[in-house]
């Protein structure tokens, strides 16, 4: 099967990633196991202090309760070097734009503005139009992606192919009229 496209879905207040496969059909698949996070670094001194500060960020947004689901201390390459940092991991995709400010007020922050989906693609290795081979299972009425692997270098077929672009003119259109 070939990947498509990728987004994501909430099923009873959690986000699985929602990927288009592509077979003899289209295939809609779902890969649950996979949570949003942004990288906080500090000076290495005041680690487990802001560690302790970040974790106690809430925040009341459209009626819900927002909270950082936990942190964890991971070494990172930062500008060539090798640094503790703190990887702040959300409940939901969404509380990462609504609690990124209180974050960014007691540390620097990285990777805040990859699309969840996008950054499961990239931290799963999966490229789009190449071959893997997926395991997938029914929880329920959903399909499930269990594990997957490159399957080797079959050519993806493709009927359609479309470009989103994004242009300026000067002229019009004018957003004054």
């Amino acid at each position: 099967m070939f990947v498509l496209d990728s987004d994501y879905k909430t099923f009873n207040e959690k986000a699985y990633v929602r990927l288009i496969l592509k077979n003899d059909s289209k295939i809609e698949a779902f890969y649950k196991d996979f949570e949003p996070y942004i990288w906080a670094v500090c000076d290495q001194r005041e680690i487990e202090s802001k560690k302790e500060l970040i974790e106690g960020i809430s925040k009341e947004s459209h009626g819900k309760f927002l909270t950082i689901k936990k942190c964890i201390v991971e070494e990172r390459y930062i500008f060539g070097n090798k640094v503790p940092v703190l990887k702040v991991i959300f409940n939901h995709p969404s509380d990462v734009p609504n609690l990124r400010k209180e974050i960014e007020d007691i540390s620097d922050i990285y990777e805040y503005d990859i699309p969840f989906a996008r950054r499961f693609l990239i931290d799963k290795n999966l490229i789009p139009a190449i071959h893997y081979n997926f395991e997938i299972e029914k929880e329920g009425e959903i399909p499930i992606i269990n594990n997957f692997q490159i399957e080797g270098n079959l050519n993806l077929s493709l009927k359609v192919l479309a470009f989103d672009i994004e242009v300026y003119c000067k002229a019009k259109p004018d957003a004054q009229n």
